[in-house]
């Protein structure tokens, strides 16, 4: 199935915050569309991010292809996501909020998918065998480039404040996924495995964009929310464009249990999204089926 995918500059997902309210007495600020961008996030969807200025909480986002509306949101804070078939009957879609327009020209891209931030893998959607397309490596920290200089910054603050970061895990291959599935089921059986690993292909750690973190206590436990470390990562990690992947109480639509310690890289213009609206899970946000289990 063919992925959708547009060219933005990393400037534009990674620094967009939109400016400071203006006071209530100064003149309304006339509306714009200041970011307008649309990444795959699985083989048959295409989410599209939108950012404004001076467009009020609820107005309307649509999304027109080919003269016909493909999709719908409303804006939330200056943000709104739009999610869309990959199925687009044209090269290019429209974003229309607010009596602005905006056209985003598309293009269809094998490797789209594998390079989009937005990439979801869950126990619905495989990863495969894939590979990203780049990776540093720097001690024991490896993801995609973008992830990895995010996740440096965010440890140098938190250092900076008296709290240590360190990686626990980052990428991992399938085949290294494999192993250790494996030897948890051999340890703990399928069913109990399955709710804290995941099964080869289906792992984030495979998309390089998503890592494990810890302290100076409580590793890869639910402690872990109630340290130095895990107080930080609450408060601040959507700040660098990482979210917690699999938060407390969405174990029904992730299907894993709470890990406050498993961070996910989207990028600083999302993640400020999810944290403003209330960590919503990327599965409900991207308006896709949840996951609680493996399909067979």
């Amino acid at each position: 199935m063919k992925t959708l995918a547009v060219l933005v500059t990393a400037a534009a997902l990674t620094t967009l915050a939109g400016p400071a309210q203006a006071a209530s007495a100064a003149p309304r600020k006339p509306a714009r569309i200041v970011l307008a961008t649309a990444l795959p996030v699985t083989s048959a969807c295409v989410v599209v991010g939108v950012g404004t200025t001076g467009v009020a909480t609820g107005s309307r986002v649509t999304v027109i292809d080919d003269g016909r509306v493909i999709g719908r949101s409303r804006v939330t804070a200056g943000k709104a996501i739009v999610p869309i078939s990959s199925k687009v009957q044209g090269s290019r879609v429209t974003v229309v909020v607010a009596g602005q327009r905006r056209i985003i020209t598309v293009r269809t891209d094998a490797a789209a998918l594998a390079a989009s931030p937005w990439l979801v893998v869950n126990k619905k959607v495989s990863a495969g065998s894939s590979t990203p397309p780049r990776l540093t490596t720097s001690g024991n920290l490896r993801l995609q480039p973008s992830a990895a200089g995010a996740y440096e910054k965010m440890a140098k603050t938190a250092a900076r404040q008296g709290t240590s970061l360190w990686v626990a895990s980052s990428y991992r291959s399938a085949a290294r996924q494999k192993s250790l599935y494996t030897a948890y089921v051999a340890r703990d059986g399928r069913k109990a495995a399955d709710t804290y690993s995941a099964r080869p292909g289906h792992s984030e750690h495979q998309t390089g964009l998503a890592v494990d973190v810890a302290g100076s206590s409580c590793t890869l436990s639910g402690c872990f929310a109630d340290t130095a470390a895990g107080r930080f990562v609450k408060s601040d990690a959507y700040r660098y464009g990482f979210v917690v992947r699999y938060p407390k109480g969405a174990d029904a639509t992730t299907g894993y249990r709470y890990e406050p310690w498993h961070l996910r890289y989207v990028g600083p213009w999302l993640a400020g999204y999810l944290h403003s609206v209330g960590s919503l899970t990327l599965e409900r946000a991207f308006a896709l089926p949840a996951a609680p289990d493996y399909a067979n």
